[in-house]
């Protein structure tokens, strides 16, 4: 089986710190892949076969080497900022560019969920999300996924796009002695342009503010039944009775 391992070094969301403004301050992070990308990288070991790393923009094009990638696709011009469409878009460009994969672990289910849905869409492929764990059987694939309310346990056939999840980070990560082994390993740079694909992002943000807070109100009283009146007094005043 051959299979492409979509990784994306970016900033965490959760480092980012939104001023009254609407303004990010982003000094506080560093470029880093998700949780979600790493189980992407180890179920691509437990399956076996080719694995090829694809991922879009700059950052360590080793990190997928270091995980057990023989090789790494980098389309070098696409922002890892862009929206979902776009990002989908590039992706899919690139995996036909690549020829013959049979199977698409895109480990962005946290960061940016719409993607893993968009690329099976551009690709015509089969997609799911919120994968767990992932076989081979005798006609193609067994996934694991949870759902809001339970896990499935559903068999596909390939080719097919699945968004992982991570249920617990990275416990020890790649020593120096594999990355530097890993970046001895083939790295193929790509444009858009070699595509065929705009990476004009067609969603622009145009900032960020924190929202709205209602000013909380204390309801008391010498009594139980006080309280309660002074409940209703302040639902009537605020119009909600």
């Amino acid at each position: 089986m051959k299979s492409a391992m979509v990784f994306k070094l970016c900033k965490d969301p959760k480092d980012a710190v939104v001023a009254s403004d609407g303004t990010a301050d982003w000094g506080m992070s560093s470029l880093a892949a998700s949780d979600d990308d790493f189980r992407a990288s180890e179920i691509a070991r437990e399956l076996g076969g080719q694995v090829i790393g694809l991922t879009i923009g700059t950052g360590d094009l080793a990190w997928a080497a270091a995980r057990g990638a023989a090789e790494t696709v980098v389309i070098s011009d696409a922002m890892p900022s862009a929206d979902a469409a776009t990002t989908a878009a590039i992706l899919a460009a690139a995996i036909r560019k690549i020829g013959d994969v049979d199977l698409v672990l895109i480990g962005d289910s946290a960061w940016d969920p719409a993607v893993p849905v968009l690329l099976g869409a551009k690709l015509g492929w089969t997609s799911l999300a919120g994968i767990l764990e992932v076989k081979e059987n005798e006609s193609g694939l067994t996934v694991k996924r949870r759902t809001l309310s339970a896990e499935q346990e559903i068999e596909i056939a390939v080719p097919a796009v699945l968004g992982i999840i991570a249920q617990s980070a990275e416990e020890t990560p790649p020593g120096l002695k594999q990355v530097l082994m890993a970046r001895k390993k083939p790295v193929t740079k790509l444009t858009s342009a070699d595509l065929g694909v705009d990476a004009a992002e067609a969603v622009v943000c145009r900032g960020y503010a924190l929202p709205d807070s209602t000013e909380a109100v204390m309801i008391n009283g010498e009594t139980s039944e006080k309280v309660v009146q002074n409940l209703f007094d302040a639902l009537h005043e605020e119009g909600v009775l």
